[in-house]
């Protein structure tokens, strides 16, 4: 009887000093989240264009040419983004990739100083599209809107982020991408 009373204080003991998630994830079987990254464009040079950018083993590489580092602007600073002239309809997208490995996307923060950004995530795993996701976030007003990713939790080794603008009468719209988060 005290034998029984000792193993069960002991594994009391061990399951008291494990975490909830860490006891959860051993019960169920679960592979634990990995380890998100913030890619927000740190050490970019205001003003000058947008080619690529690398960080925590991502590289993000504009799809097409035009985008803009904004240094002294962001969430926080500094962002990308371009400008799209009054009465026309623009697209540009940038890739993420992590050297063939695989990750997932999590969200994105959309800037647009006047008017609703068209937004498309189009996830490949090998060449082979997974996942294609498009929305609208509504007019941030010279903010940002995140925008979570529908298809967070399917692994990919690129993904495609591409904002589209709506056309507006009156101005100059400028848009934006900052705060690329990701996980390994």
């Amino acid at each position: 009887m005290g034998r029984i009373f000792w193993i069960t204080s002991l594994v009391l003991a061990l399951a008291a000093t494990a975490s909830p998630s860490a006891l959860t994830q051993e019960l169920s079987g679960e592979v634990a989240p990995g380890k998100a990254f913030d890619l927000g464009f740190d050490g970019l040079t205001n003003g000058a264009a947008f080619k690529t950018y690398t960080a925590h083993g991502f590289t993000v590489q504009r799809a097409n040419p035009g985008w803009i580092v904004y240094g002294d602007f962001g969430n926080p600073a500094p962002m990308i983004g371009f400008n799209v002239p009054a009465n026309t309809i623009v697209s540009k997208a940038v890739t993420v990739t992590e050297a063939g490995k695989q990750f997932a996307l999590d969200s994105i923060d959309i800037y647009s100083s006047l008017a609703p950004v068209n937004w498309e995530f189009v996830g490949k795993l090998a060449g082979q599209t997974l996942y294609k996701d498009k929305g609208q976030a509504p007019n941030p007003m010279g903010g940002f809107a995140t925008v979570p990713n529908p298809d967070a939790t399917t692994p990919v080794d690129s993904v495609e982020i591409k904002l589209t603008s709506v056309q507006t009468p009156c101005c100059e719209n400028s848009m934006g991408l900052d705060n690329i988060i990701v996980e390994k």
